[in-house]
């Protein structure tokens, strides 16, 4: 009896193990997308890419801070919202935040119509 519930056990911590592994690779791939999205970007997403930033933003596998990021993206018109500012500034200050993910809240919470070129060399890497 001990043994059968050693292997449900492990059988959970393995079934756990991996779908926070599929939620990482998730987040990993969002990552990617908002940055090539980003470093491309002049003045506002396009409509194609408004797209792909909705389908990021209602992807619960998706961490909060990278869809509350994909969630800015869409609102924004030259520039972030004050509102979205503030959201985005809370992703920079949260220590459990990971550095890529606050790496493009930061670019995005200063941008000013596109990325400037300081920003280009910090995104190229994350949309690779």
């Amino acid at each position: 009896m001990k043994t059968l519930a050693s292997i449900f056990s492990m059988l959970f911590l393995t079934l756990l193990s991996s779908q926070s592994l599929l939620a990482n690779e998730a987040s990993e791939a969002a990552v990617h997308e908002v940055a090539t999205i980003i470093l491309n970007l002049n003045h506002h997403p396009s409509d194609s890419e408004k797209t792909q930033l909705e389908k990021i933003a209602s992807t619960e596998s998706n961490s909060a801070q990278i869809r509350t990021i994909a969630k800015a993206m869409i609102n924004l018109e030259h520039k972030a919202s004050a509102a979205d500012k503030e959201k985005l500034s809370e992703i920079m200050n949260d220590s459990s935040t990971a550095e890529d993910v606050k790496t493009l809240a930061s670019i995005l919470k200063s941008l000013n119509h596109k990325p400037s070129s300081d920003d280009k060399e910090k995104l190229s890497p994350l949309a690779k």
